[in-house]
């Protein structure tokens, strides 16, 4: 559950399945600790992820200049619908493996795989809008 999350302030749910194997053996408040900072990482990475995508939009829609207007309400309006495909994107994928894989400190490097999928992501929501406005 998130709490101050988005316009509304509102109080979130969302259910998420796990065998025991993944908790690796940590005790449930530990467990339960590992698994938020990680998903409070992820959640950072993603809105910082939506930023330069938000960014890159308002260029798109406002011809490429130089100097980006952020409080463009037209281009703001165009974004919109790219924003929430790459928010819906992100949530198919926020709890894959890796994110497990970080919990249970299991992998390598799992922040840096998650930022290059969120970059993969962005890109491809960015190429996409770009082939409808063209």
């Amino acid at each position: 559950m998130v709490r101050g999350q988005g316009k509304t302030e509102g109080l979130h749910r969302r259910t998420i399945p796990f065998s025991r194997a993944i908790s690796g053996g940590l005790r449930p408040g530990v467990f339960l600790d590992r698994v938020g900072e990680v998903a409070s990482s992820r959640t950072d990475d993603a809105g910082e992820a939506g930023w330069h995508l938000r960014f890159a939009l308002f260029a798109l829609c406002q011809g490429g200049p130089d100097k980006v207007r952020g409080d463009d309400k037209s281009s703001g309006d165009e974004a919109v619908p790219w924003l929430k495909s790459f928010d819906r994107q992100v949530d198919r994928v926020f709890f894959d493996d890796t994110f497990w894989a970080d919990v249970a400190h299991e992998a390598e490097a799992p922040r840096r795989t998650w930022r290059e999928l969120l970059r993969t992501l962005a890109a491809g929501v960015f190429d996409t809008a770009e082939q409808a406005t063209g």
